[in-house]
């Protein structure tokens, strides 16, 4: 071998060793993980026989206020505040709505409430916001009774709206639709808070609706069965990107096909999974603990991410980045989680306290008087746990909220409208009566 020979083998060599290399590691980083150990995390569903399932009955109410309400008196339903209400516009929209409350109130007969599978990411769920038509036109049906001085009316229409938020909560509709349900059962609760301070319901009438608020399964339970649902919604997408159903003809882009072999490095299947997985089942575990005892994890922020040509490097860019766009915000469902239980102490010891007064002319001087009498135990606040605080100089009971802190009782009540912008320390609920 002359001279000339071995130094093109001393240059060819290592260039080969380093091409063998890289196609070794583009190989090695290419290979998926094993699938992810998840029964723990697929969604509990019983199928609900149709006779039991409300369902078909809410469809039929939902098309019945499309029908019968004109344009205008939907907006007005909608768009109904306390302060805004119109009693000529009210009674109008209820008497055309009359046969759509009729079918909601028959549907809440049946025993529950179960939407259909999601089959894939594209399934449409327009059920979810005519679920929330129908309990802002009942909302307005117990104020417009109330304002007609039928308490014992609005009352019981108002506890529909709790039992039907409650339907909706476990209708195995998504996260989504546990968080519209939490919406409407919060519409009933305040539908409550607000017209009590008038009402003139006997100490009977409330001892029996602070014992139907009582949930009957805990507060974390239809919460971590949303979030299993959640988990299987986000290992059907992974696999739809994978597959080239999310981006096929159903996304209206045309000419997709589904990636070959450079999709095997750029986006894994099994390693997205897990990185869903232990994000997701620390909030099902912890679906039973206050807001202060659970350890959620943090979901990785977008801007704290490596830099994309590392993500490049080392293999599942995409599977990377999927997780951070989607995770962030189910942090905020736990919290709605933990507001739902509040919300629910909340009024359940408001009308402990009325009924108390009712008998004695007074406050008690503290929450565990009421108890057995009034209510079966001294709530816990949703968020740090401890016992819901109570000021009886200040005339107000009232959660720490989101921030874990005992501010006094400062921020803005909670009985107010719930759109309000402002976010309160605080959750305060005044005594009005």
């Amino acid at each position: 071998m002359t001279r000339r020979d071995k130094a093109i083998v001393w240059i060819v060599m290592p260039l080969l060793a380093v091409a063998v290399g890289i196609v070794a590691t583009f190989h090695i980083l290419s290979m998926d993980a094993p699938p992810p150990d998840d029964a723990d995390l697929l969604p509990r569903r019983e199928p609900l026989p149709e006779a039991e399932n409300a369902f078909d009955l809410l469809e039929r109410a939902a098309g019945r206020l499309e029908e019968d309400l004109t344009e205008a008196q939907r907006d007005f339903v909608s768009d109904m505040v306390d302060d805004e209400y119109d009693a000529a516009r009210a009674e109008a929209a209820l008497q055309a709505g009359a046969d759509a409350l009729a079918l909601w109130r028959e549907g809440l007969d049946r025993s529950g409430l179960q939407a259909p599978p999601i089959e894939t990411v594209s399934t449409e769920i327009p059920y979810i916001y005519d679920w929330l038509s129908l309990a802002q036109l009942a909302d307005l049906c117990a104020l417009h009774l109330h304002r007609q001085g039928k308490d014992a009316e609005a009352m019981k229409t108002a506890m529909e709206s709790v039992r039907f938020g409650r339907m909706v909560i476990g209708a195995d509709a998504c996260l989504v639709g546990y968080l519209v349900g939490v919406t409407v059962e919060g519409m009933g609760l305040a539908r409550i808070r607000r017209t009590l301070p008038e009402s003139r319901l006997s100490r009977e009438v409330l001892a029996r609706a602070v014992e139907a608020l009582r949930p009957k399964e805990p507060v974390g339970t239809p919460y971590a069965e949303a979030m299993r649902m959640e988990y299987a919604f986000d290992a059907r997408l992974v696999e739809d990107l994978k597959n080239g159903v999310a981006f096929g003809e159903d996304a209206g882009i045309e000419g997709y096909e589904p990636c070959g072999r450079v999709s095997d490095f750029l986006f894994q299947v099994n390693r997205t999974k897990r990185a869903f997985a232990r994000y997701l089942r620390p909030m099902i575990l912890g679906a039973s603990e206050p807001l202060a005892e659970a350890r959620l994890p943090k979901p990785p922020p977008l801007h704290r991410i490596p830099a994309m040509a590392w993500l490049c490097v080392k293999g599942n860019v995409v599977g990377e980045i999927l997780p951070a766009l989607i995770l962030p915000p189910l942090q905020g469902g736990f919290e709605q989680k933990c507001r739902r239980q509040v919300l629910i102490t909340a009024t359940r010891l408001l009308l402990a306290l009325k009924a108390y007064k009712m008998e004695t002319g007074r406050l008690p001087e503290r929450l565990d008087v009421l108890v057995p009498e009034y209510i079966d135990a001294v709530p816990r606040d949703g968020f740090d746990g401890d016992p819901f605080r109570y000021d009886r100089e200040e005339g107000i009971i009232y959660s720490v909220g989101e921030n874990l802190v005992d501010d006094g009782g400062t921020g803005r009540p909670d009985d107010q409208e719930e759109g309000s912008p402002v976010h309160p320390p605080d959750h305060v609920f005044r005594i009005r009566f």
